[in-house]
């Protein structure tokens, strides 16, 4: 089984291929392998993307992570219903295609859908860094979220049409079938005297022979395979452009990993520092209460000040958030919400007592604020592994690293299938508009 170098695009690298002594056993079990792989793969993408993409397109109030999920479920979803089919069959047939126009769409497909997936990602962690670490800064706004995704596409498109121009079909003679023509133009003692090499009669038959063989081939099954293109790009050139064209995928690897540590680190700052605030006031609030109040009342003083300090950031901290966290917009709407309901409502708007309410506090306040942390920790963990998982593997095959493994190789698709379940079904907003539309649907 011989793959042109699908990750690189550049032919130098052939993902699949068996070293002479495996047997033809294992070569069919790695494609049966594979096939199975890829085609549930396949399924499964297609599903879960096209429902992230019904979802999304249908919520009212599009926010910048509105549009980049949205880029990046249509990625996945071409990259599932065309791309993995198209490898599936390019892997049957052993890269022999004789329409050269086959052979450069599925170059362009592979070196477009997946690496745009890739980038379209750091976007999203782009974005998710600003509005959580930078909430006020409204440096991402839905004009500029849809020219990056335009930039981003342009590029990957240019890069996907070099890596295209590279390749075509080239005419291919199977090694048996070379050997057998030059055995049946050379018989046994030719070019001979007595055993002893004539140098005329080795000319001219040499000379015999080459025209015999040249007839042959002529006649011969020729069998067209998509390869590289030596002749069309500078060899010098193509192979800065492999390096960089690699690189996208460490250096995306790194990006994320570098902006989702900082996001946990802020959001963990954040609620240590909420959690300081809560503690000072109940201490401050304990000093000013009276002995003789009975304990109900002073707990339910702690509770109006607590109330009025946190100022609705209580309901933000045990928020779930999408993926990596709240927007912009949700953070401003959970502070700027305390002006409202941090004091309830007096009557008839008299300075009088403000109406309490009582519930258990500090153990289940911590508690919550605990809980939140593992949920953000465990989301972030999960998107960052995933992504090391997907592509590292492929990455080090690639630069040739690693022994190539095609079964392992090719689980860099994975990636195109998770994404709707990392960054839409986890999505509570997302569940929550899932079950209102089949809801509907259903009556």
């Amino acid at each position: 089984m011989t793959s042109n170098d699908t990750m690189s695009g550049s032919g130098t690298t052939s993902p699949g291929h068996e070293s002479q002594n495996s047997s033809a056993g294992e070569t069919s079990t790695d494609l049966v392998v594979v096939t199975v792989m890829l085609a549930s793969m396949a399924v499964v993408g297609t599903v879960g993307n096209a429902l992230a993409i019904y979802v999304f397109a249908r919520l009212k109030q599009k926010l910048t992570s509105t549009i980049f999920i949205l880029t990046l479920a249509g990625t996945d979803f071409v990259t599932c219903l065309i791309t993995i089919p198209f490898t599936i069959i390019m892997e049957h047939l052993d890269y022999y295609v004789e329409n050269d126009v086959l052979c450069k769409a599925y170059f362009f497909l592979i070196t477009t859908t997946v690496p745009f997936s890739c980038v379209v990602i750091v976007a999203i962690a782009v974005d998710r860094y600003m509005c959580i670490c930078h909430p006020f800064h409204h440096w991402m706004t839905i004009c500029r979220a849809r020219i990056i995704v335009f930039v981003m596409g342009v590029c990957i498109f240019l890069i996907g049409g070099i890596v295209a121009a590279h390749h075509r079909t080239t005419k291919e003679y199977s090694e048996d079938q070379i050997r057998k023509l030059i055995m049946s133009t050379i018989s046994p003692g030719m070019g001979t005297e007595g055993g002893v090499a004539s140098e005329s009669n080795f000319t001219t038959n040499h000379d015999a022979a080459g025209a015999i063989l040249t007839a042959s081939l002529g006649t011969a099954t020729v069998h067209s395979k998509c390869t590289v293109d030596t002749g069309f790009i500078h060899e010098e050139f193509f192979k800065y452009f492999h390096k960089g064209y690699i690189s996208i995928f460490i250096l995306s690897c790194i990006i994320v990993l570098v902006l989702y540590s900082l996001i946990y680190r802020s959001v963990i700052a954040q609620r240590k520092k909420k959690l300081r605030i809560k503690s000072a006031q109940c201490c401050l609030l304990w000093n000013a209460t009276s002995v003789e109040a009975p304990p109900e009342m002073m707990e339910m003083t702690q509770d109006i000040e607590l109330s009025h300090v946190n100022g609705g950031e209580d309901r933000f901290a045990t928020r779930q958030l999408s993926g990596a966290g709240a927007t912009a917009e949700e953070l401003e709407a959970a502070i700027t919400d305390g002006g409202n309901t941090s004091a309830p409502a007096h009557n008839n708007g008299s300075s009088g007592p403000p109406v309490v309410r009582k519930s258990s506090l500090s153990n289940a306040r911590i508690e919550r604020m605990r809980v939140a942390n593992i949920k953000t920790a465990g989301t972030l963990f999960v998107v960052t592994i995933v992504f090391i998982i997907a592509f590292l593997p492929a990455w080090l095959m690639v630069t040739n690293v690693l022994q190539m493994n095609v079964i392992v190789f090719y689980m860099y698709f994975i990636y195109n299938v998770v994404n709707p379940f990392i960054y839409a079904f986890l999505n509570q907003n997302f569940k929550t508009e899932l079950k209102r539309i089949f809801h509907c649907r259903a009556q």
